[in-house]
């Protein structure tokens, strides 16, 4: 007999039943309470589909032939999709096996979660109850008596390491018990009552123990005309402004109301802007020959106290007596909360050459102050040094690098011996010595002992000051007055520019100079009285007179 379309309706709705009744128990057997996820999807890799031919009910009526061809295609696809089926159900059942196995053994190791006691109890002649004591995982005899007697004390018992924070900071369990009674109804979460200061002394101090705390359960019983404390804390990892909203529903309704809930998590910090903290700012890397003083250098991201005279006195150095050896930074609480910083350098603990004042500040938040620091080379050189910024309860330091260049004025003199040729008498010479300041600080310079010297020499210039990379040509003039031969020695002296640290260089320099005259002697035959008389000659004659010249003096001279 065929069936009508009514038939074929209600077996594909069956199918269909039997279908999704699969996967309700699947859900119910891989649910997982601890997490409330389902830890394996209950479609198989591939998915499951219906037949063409049970999409939709038949249209019209077909021969005996085709129908029994379409039951004989249905049966093997149904075969064909129960044994697909059968396989992935063993694969899963298997992957949940060693899942919870491993969760299992994670869980006893550390003491938390819900025990899972797997076993084998469709033999009927071997009870499971001695395999269930054997494992250990229920409570012993006196570990339910104790639980009772709390119970009766402070309400239900509590599992270690499950305990969630109330409202009040006492600790309590509201998940409700795993042994149901016998009607099968559970009892609701018990409200939480207001603490003592013990109590919330007691939370305060487990604070430190746990670092996530996750809500187990999400429905409160609000006794009439009374309340119900909710604590929600905010706790995060990354500093930022987080925003969430909760929402509250009343059972039976469909009313929601709404709780906002902002929180801020920053650190105490101050404004590591150079344009805020250094007054002076320079972009770009200063050149080579160019000379910064003061300044932070973006590009390098350092201060530069420039170059600075080596060996200054300290004395009273909070008194800006060198205004060249002192910066004032501007130190900016830019968070909500109030800074406690103390300053320090990373490498110059023992302030040998870098000093800062006040060492420990105090900012509300938007305040502002100053802080001083100084720098005081005693040796040549460069110095290079961070300022470690400590902010209390952050950390991360905030650190300045800072840099100065010590300097010891000095001058290079290509020669140190001065040596004027034979000057023959009412002559004049002149001799060079080149100064050159390779430093980068002025440098000033005096000769002494120009008074030894005699009228017979003199300079271009006796004192003068020679830039940062410059040099001086200082002349020696010799004008030969009488006949001498001269060795003497001038000094050369060096000192900074202000005369703070007074002579620190002198150079010798030796002069030696000759001035000699011409002695020449000239004799005439007698009578010729001072010259040469030849008389009176005949033309084309010849006659000769003898004169000769004798040279007294150390040179030899020439006559024409």
């Amino acid at each position: 007999d065929e069936r009508s379309e009514a038939d074929k309706l209600m077996v594909q709705r069956f199918k269909l039943f039997d279908l999704a009744l699969r996967d309700i128990s699947h859900v119910l057997d891989h649910w997982d309470r601890t997490q409330l996820i389902v830890n394996r999807s209950s479609t198989p890799e591939g998915g499951v589909s219906l037949p063409k031919e049970e999409e939709a009910p038949p249209s019209g009526r077909k021969g005996k032939k085709e129908r029994e061809k379409e039951k004989l295609e249905k049966e093997r696809q149904e075969k064909e999709r129960a044994e697909k089926e059968r396989a992935d159900q063993e694969r899963i059942e298997k992957e949940k096996a060693d899942k919870e196995k491993q969760k299992h053994e994670e869980k006893a190791s550390d003491g938390m979660g819900i025990p899972h006691i797997l076993l084998d109890a469709n033999d009927p002649d071997n009870p499971c109850c001695k395999q269930i004591l054997a494992t250990g995982k229920l409570p012993t005899v006196d570990d339910v008596r104790m639980s009772e007697s709390r119970k009766d004390d402070h309400g239900p018992p509590s599992r270690k390491g499950k305990n969630a924070r109330t409202g009040t900071g006492r600790k309590s369990s509201p998940r409700r018990s795993r042994r149901g009674s016998t009607d099968g109804k559970t009892s609701p979460p018990i409200p939480i009552t207001p603490g003592s200061e013990a109590d919330q002394s007691s939370m305060l101090g487990e604070a430190a123990e746990f670092k996530v705390i996750k809500l187990s359960h999400f429905r409160w019983l609000v006794p009439a005309y009374g309340e119900t404390v909710l604590r929600v804390r905010f706790s995060s990892e990354e500093l930022g402004q987080f925003d969430q909203t909760l929402n509250f529903e009343i059972v039976g309704t469909r009313r929601r109301y709404q709780l906002f809930c902002r929180g801020v998590c920053s650190f105490p910090t101050i404004c590591r802007e150079p344009r805020v903290v250094f007054p002076h700012r320079k972009k770009m890397k200063p050149r080579p020959e160019e000379t910064v003083m003061k300044k932070y250098i973006l590009q390098d991201e350092i201060f530069e106290f420039g170059p600075l005279l080596c060996g200054k006195t300290r004395e009273r150095y909070k008194e800006g007596r060198y205004p060249e050896n002192m910066e004032q930074l501007t130190i900016l609480n830019t968070s909500p909360l109030p800074a406690n910083i103390s300053f320090c350098y990373q490498h110059d603990s023992n302030a040998t050459t870098f000093l800062l004042d006040p060492p420990n500040m105090n900012l509300e938040p938007n305040e502002s102050k100053i802080l001083s620091m100084w720098a005081y080379p005693k040796t040549a050189g460069r110095f290079v040094d961070s300022i470690v910024c400590c902010v209390r309860e952050n950390p991360e330091p905030i650190c300045f690098n800072v840099a100065c260049h010590g300097v010891r004025p000095e001058l290079e003199l290509d020669r140190k011996h001065l040596h004027f040729d034979k000057v023959l008498l009412h002559r004049k010479d002149t001799r060079t010595l080149y100064l050159r300041n390779s430093t980068m600080l002025a440098v000033a310079w005096k000769v002494a002992g120009m008074e030894n010297m005699g009228d017979d020499f003199s300079l271009n210039q006796d004192t003068g000051v020679i830039e940062p990379r410059c040099e001086f040509a200082l002349q020696l003039h010799f004008r030969a007055t009488k006949a001498m031969n001269l060795k003497k020695t001038i000094r050369l002296e060096i000192s900074d520019v202000e005369n703070i640290m007074g002579l620190v260089q002198t150079e010798n320099v030796q002069v030696t100079a000759e001035a000699y005259d011409v002695a020449l002697d000239m004799s005439f035959p007698k009578g010729a009285d001072g010259g040469l008389d030849f008389g009176t000659i005949r033309v084309m004659d010849e006659s000769k007179q003898t004169c000769s010249l004798k040279n007294k003096g150390k040179y030899e001279i020439g006559f024409k």
